[in-house]
This record gives C-alpha cells, structure tokens and sequence, in this order.
C-alpha cells in the first residue's frame, strides 16, 4: 500500500522515480493534497520532467492559500529554480 511515509523514504534515498510512482498513486485519490503535490513536484524536477513539474507545482500555488506560507515560500522556491526558468549566466 502506497503511504506519504513510503514516498518520503524514496526521496530521502534520492530513488525519485519510486517516490514518484508512489505519489502518483495518492494523488489518484486525494489529488488536492498539496504535500503530494509539492513532492511530486520535486521527484518531476528530478527527473528532468518540467512540463510536469511546472503544471504540478502551479497547482499547488493555487491551493496554498489553505496552507501555511511557509509551504508557499518552499513551493515559490522550488518553482524558481526549475532549470528552464533559471536566467542564464
């Protein structure tokens, strides 16, 4: 059974395609749960899948304010630092 624990444990480990297949699955039945979403975001940087992971963490902009703005600043700082949106050097 797919647990937020078990999607954490992956990313600790850095094995980003395993948490992601897990957060994949609870989306399928909680798909407002920003702290899915906001991992699931990560593991899509990871994985070098930024369309996916732009469209992923706009949805968790959108549902922020329900959240604490902390969770809005980690989420903006994430978002800004996905590679195409980066300003050149």
């Amino acid at each position: 059974m797919a647990t937020i624990d078990s999607a954490m444990k992956s990313l600790e480990k850095k094995q980003f395609q395993e948490a992601k297949e897990i957060l994949e699955e609870l989306l399928k039945n909680n798909p407002e749960d920003v702290n899915v979403l906001y991992n699931l975001g990560i593991c899509y940087t990871e994985l070098n899948r930024t369309d996916q992971a732009i469209a992923t963490l706009n949805k968790c902009v959108e549902l922020a304010p329900k959240h604490s703005r902390r969770q809005s600043h980690s989420i903006y700082s994430t978002f800004c630092n996905l590679p195409h949106l980066s300003s050149p050097a």
